[in-house]
């Protein structure tokens, strides 16, 4: 999983000419192979959330994990209205932060989101093991 999601920053970084520097903590233990794919399903979602709307210079994705697993995409973008971006997922309009909550959820993760107006943002996903 964690190759994968380096590749995915390697090709994203390619496509959007824009550094997206992976990072990889300690390994965490095996996970079943729908828990991985559900992993990489929000990596994608946040990373092409950033490169799609954050305006960033650089976007910084972290794995790790031994007692638990953390996920942490960082930009230094500009920023977004997380509870104006909820709203508009309750409509249907971006299903993208509905569907990374979904998906922590499941994983019995917890989301924690740390974005303002031209800041960037921080979204970090952390799932006991």
């Amino acid at each position: 999983m964690t190759f994968a999601i380096k590749e995915l920053c390697e090709r994203l970084q390619l496509a959007a000419n824009v550094p997206v520097v992976f990072h990889e903590g300690d390994q965490a233990p095996n996970l079943s192979h729908g828990t991985q794919l559900m992993i990489f399903r929000v990596a994608q979602e946040l990373i092409n959330n950033a490169v799609k709307h954050a305006n960033a210079s650089a976007i910084h994705v972290t794995v790790a994990g031994t007692d638990k697993f953390e996920l942490i995409v960082e930009d230094n973008g500009m920023g977004f209205d997380v509870e104006s971006v909820r709203q508009h997922s309750n409509q249907r309009t971006g299903l993208g932060l509905f569907n990374i909550e979904n998906r922590a959820r499941v994983l019995n993760a917890t989301l924690q989101i740390e974005a303002s107006k031209k800041k960037g943002s921080k979204i970090t996903m952390t799932m006991p093991l």
